[in-house]
């Protein structure tokens, strides 16, 4: 499998520090699923995909590279090895930078912070730079 260029890797490792709030390491695989975001996907983005299929597509690719990397146990947690294994795979679909950018960036929310609104302890979700 061919490496990731060091500015994907960077924005790949960014992407699993983000994710990875109590810096164990590792991901929780269902926790990772619930926080990758279709909707914000390029190809959805463009219409060239639906939110459903880029979800499957997600779904299939990681969870088939997870269970083949784990010898098909039923290992929850995904290293940021593993992690990079994906990335590197869907590299070879992106050809821009910028694209890779705004996959990475856009489906693992890493331009949301996200809050508490003083007083109530309900989430507040705000886009960085607003």
């Amino acid at each position: 499998m061919e490496e990731l260029p060091p500015i994907r890797k960077n924005l790949t490792a960014a992407a699993f520090k983000h994710l990875d709030v109590n810096r164990s390491g590792f991901l929780d695989l269902d926790e990772l699923k619930g926080k990758f975001e279709p909707a914000r996907h390029p190809d959805v983005l463009k219409g060239l995909k639906t939110v459903d299929e880029a979800k499957f597509e997600f779904f299939n690719l990681f969870t088939s590279l997870h269970s083949a990397n784990k010898g098909f146990k039923n290992e929850k947690s995904v290293s940021y090895e593993d992690f990079i294994e994906y990335h590197s795979i869907v590299n070879t679909q992106i050809e821009r930078d910028a694209e890779f950018r705004s996959f990475i960036t856009g489906v693992w929310n890493m331009d949301v912070k996200e809050n508490l609104i003083p007083e109530s302890g309900k989430p507040a979700i705000h886009f960085c730079g607003q």
